[in-house]
């Protein structure tokens, strides 16, 4: 029982990362994941390389910081596909209304937005 589980998480999780979709949270995740991995490596490089001052300690550092992140992040592991997006169905009569919908309310002018005044206008304000 625990072996048969085991090989269908496995499964599931080289499905995931074949199907390689990745949904907005989860690219906000690995995008937060490589500045950590970023900064992490490079400070660590730094000190470690001023420590032993050695410059391809800092190198290597860095590198390998960088590898790390490489193996976690760019594979769409399933999670970063926890929060699916649901897109909705294509309804072109639904589509057709929005379209005219939007088109009524661009010819209607908005009240107040942008009034214009007429030369009349002005003089009866610079006259008052």
């Amino acid at each position: 029982m625990g072996i048969s589980s085991c090989g269908e998480t496995l499964a599931s999780c080289f499905k995931a990362v074949k199907s390689g979709t990745v949904d907005f949270k989860g690219q906000e995740r690995v995008y937060s994941w490589l500045i950590y991995f970023a900064w992490a490596g490079g400070l660590s490089g730094f000190f470690v390389g001023g420590i032993l001052e050695d410059f391809t300690v800092t190198v290597y550092t860095i590198l390998m910081c960088m590898a790390i992140a490489a193996i976690l992040c760019f594979p769409s592991w399933p999670c970063f596909h926890r929060h699916p997006v649901e897109w909705t169905p294509h309804d072109p009569a639904r589509l057709a209304a929005l379209f005219t919908q939007h088109q009524t309310q661009e010819e209607t002018p908005q009240k107040g937005a942008g009034k214009k005044r007429g030369k009349k206008s002005a003089e009866v304000k610079r006259k008052n």
